[in-house]
């Protein structure tokens, strides 16, 4: 029988002993829900989610780490949830670390992540590795020293879905597969989300394979509003098989002067854990019916080492540069320029 744990607000207490011992009694009895009752939690480690077990937080449920390097919910397992829940940090310049990232997922599956706010924290707000079958919906990252919302490591089948990226401290939303996981991240959709004065990309594709990206708005961003790339400088595999579709991008480039949307490959391969090797170039990329409007760069840019792109209905305005440039040109992508 599933098990039910309400957490009652603690003042001015460390409660991360109090949730932890709740969260591993429920997950060692085999599932259930632990509740966190209105009020503000101080935890002082990360707080580890495990198979079977729903974190879910009643309005006005916040959790407040105290240390930035020590401020992550971590789920690791299979059939978990975090709902409704706030996370504030203390994070006042960035790190790498994992517990730094308010939000972790790793090597689970079925991860269900929605009405989930997270601000200042020293990582990304959320990240993901290894995972698949997750949806991450209606949920907020806000003032993150790195990415809002970064999936990577192998991840697949999921889902990214009406969420807010906002004043992030790298990209809104990020698909990279570096090479020394030697796995890519296949299978993601990324729709109707909203990204807004972040200092680097609106979605950054690097390594992604089969990658939808659809009605999503993105504006006052210092890079690039769409960023499909190879980067050598990060050893990261190259996009291939991705859609852009119906997506508004506004006011981008404002510091980073590549392009609204940059489509970049380079030469060579590169091996996967099968010892199968995939190409360094960009593939088989569809842009069809986006608006952008505002580039502090060019328009679209399309490197050497591009093939296969195409689509229609793309509208590009007010652009500082070129409004389109293309190094291989592309004879299958139309472009209206405002």
């Amino acid at each position: 029988m599933a098990q039910l744990r309400v957490i009652e607000k603690a003042l001015a207490e460390d409660c991360t002993a109090l949730i932890q011992s709740a969260l591993d009694d429920v997950a060692e009895s085999g599932g259930g829900e632990v509740v966190l009752s209105p009020g503000r939690y101080l935890t002082s480690a990360p707080l580890q989610i495990r198979s079977g077990t729903v974190l879910r937080g009643v309005m006005g449920a916040e959790i407040l780490p105290q240390a930035p390097n020590n401020a992550s919910l971590q789920v690791m397992g299979d059939n978990i949830s975090l709902r409704d829940l706030t996370i504030t940090g203390v994070a006042t310049h960035r790190l790498s670390n994992d517990p730094a990232h308010a939000v972790t997922v790793y090597d689970s599956s079925y991860v269900l992540i929605e009405r989930v706010r997270v601000s200042n924290s020293a990582g990304a707000g959320m990240l993901l590795r290894n995972s698949r079958y997750f949806k991450i919906a209606s949920c907020t990252a806000e003032r993150t020293f790195a990415d809002g919302f970064h999936v990577t490591s192998g991840c697949e089948y999921g889902e990214l879905t009406g969420n807010f990226a906002i004043e992030t401290g790298d990209d809104c939303y990020a698909m990279v597969a570096y090479e020394k996981d030697r796995a890519l991240v296949q299978h993601i959709t990324v729709a109707n989300n909203m990204g807004r004065g972040g200092k680097a990309r609106g979605v950054a594709v690097l390594g992604g394979h089969y990658i939808s990206i659809t009605g999503n708005m993105f504006s006052d961003l210092d890079g690039s509003g769409l960023y499909f790339c190879q980067e050598h400088s990060y050893n990261t595999y190259a996009p291939r098989f991705i859609t852009a579709t119906g997506n508004v991008i506004k006011n981008v480039c404002q510091r980073i002067r590549n392009a609204g949307i940059y489509i970049k490959g380079n030469e060579g391969t590169k091996s996967l854990k099968d010892g199968s090797e995939v190409t360094n170039a960009a593939e088989y990329i569809v842009l069809t019916g986006n608006l952008l409007d505002g580039s502090g760069a060019g328009g679209i840019y399309i490197s050497e080492n591009v093939s296969n792109v195409g689509g229609t209905g793309n509208i590009i305005r007010n652009t500082q540069n070129a409004p389109v440039k293309m190094e291989a040109p592309q004879p299958g992508l139309q472009v209206e320029v405002g």
